[in-house]
């Protein structure tokens, strides 16, 4: 049985839509609701990194500029790091 199929057409044109909203939205805010960060902006932050180590965001600059900003966050080196550690992998 086959539970997921691979399709193009479904799947690639969403994201280049919803990169495209992100990308306007954050272009004038610094984070995604008000004027702190939210649980949003680091489940989007998180989203973000996958995206960009697939090479993705090259085409949408304030994204990119946003995840930098949310991973200079003073505490986000420490969590990374366990995150990264819970998933069996070992920062250097």
């Amino acid at each position: 049985m086959v539970l997921y199929e691979f399709a193009p057409t479904r799947s690639i044109r969403p994201r280049w839509v919803l990169q495209g909203v992100a990308e306007h939205h954050l272009a004038t805010r610094e984070y995604l609701v008000g004027t702190a960060a939210t649980i949003a902006d680091f489940v989007l932050a998180y989203t973000l990194d996958w995206a960009n180590e697939a090479g993705v965001l090259d085409n949408f600059p304030h994204l990119g500029a946003y995840m930098e900003r949310m991973y200079l966050r003073p505490r986000a080196p420490m969590r990374i790091a366990e995150a990264l550690r819970q998933v069996g992998i070992v920062p250097s």
